[in-house]
């Protein structure tokens, strides 16, 4: 929780800030948001507390109660894994990017409809990218004290760069709303077969 809550509040501030950096008044700015594409970087700011969630699910304090995961009757730890993954997102990332969609609608009205709806199939899209790349844990397994501090420099580079350029082109196509709504397809076959893979994960796919 110590890890994870704060993000919550990090997501608005970071809002703020990139909304409201400008030299103009308060004012001036919040008039002119309309005829900005701000609202794109709103759209993916909740994903920040999903993807901290699952670099912090796999630490606890109890994680000697892990050998129950060996002791279940599980072929595949995979189920056990896409179980936790949808448990993330439907609580901490689900109900953030509503409030936020809620004050897209409020400032670009209709106009973003298109940009909110593209933006959280590609926030489930980058989600699933993300757990296909990352090393994959047990949830609740590891002792805090286990961190590896030094992390692993070329699966970050690979993480950030497949995590990026879904949200970069939706940047570059903010203003073809149809392109958006003719990629939304291949968004949910990837979406599929990266959700298969990770459900197909093997107990020598996990690290422990």
């Amino acid at each position: 929780k110590l890890k994870i809550y704060p993000g919550f509040g990090l997501i608005f501030v970071f809002g703020f800030i990139f909304l409201f950096k400008s030299k103009e008044s308060i004012s001036s700015v919040w008039a002119n948001l309309p005829d900005t594409s701000y609202h794109i970087l709103l759209i993916y700011l909740p994903f920040m507390v999903a993807q901290t969630a699952i670099s912090e699910i796999p630490f606890s304090d109890d994680f000697r109660a892990s050998w129950i995961y060996y002791s279940a009757p599980l072929k595949k730890p995979g189920e056990l894994l896409l179980g936790t993954a949808k448990a993330v997102f439907v609580q901490l990332f689900i109900p953030v990017y509503l409030v936020i969609s809620v004050g897209i609608l409020a400032i670009w009205k209709g106009v973003a409809l298109d940009d909110i709806f593209f933006g959280l199939i590609n926030n489930v899209l980058i989600f699933m990218i993300l757990l296909n790349v990352v090393t994959r844990y047990l949830p609740l397994s590891i002792a805090p004290n286990a961190r590896n501090q030094s992390g692993n420099l070329l699966r970050g580079l690979l993480m950030f760069v497949c995590t990026g350029i879904p949200a970069f082109g939706h940047y570059l196509l903010v203003n073809k709303p149809w392109i958006l709504l003719a990629a939304i397809p291949f968004q949910l076959i990837a979406i599929y077969f990266l959700q298969r893979n990770y459900r197909n994960t093997s107990w020598s796919g996990v690290k422990f």
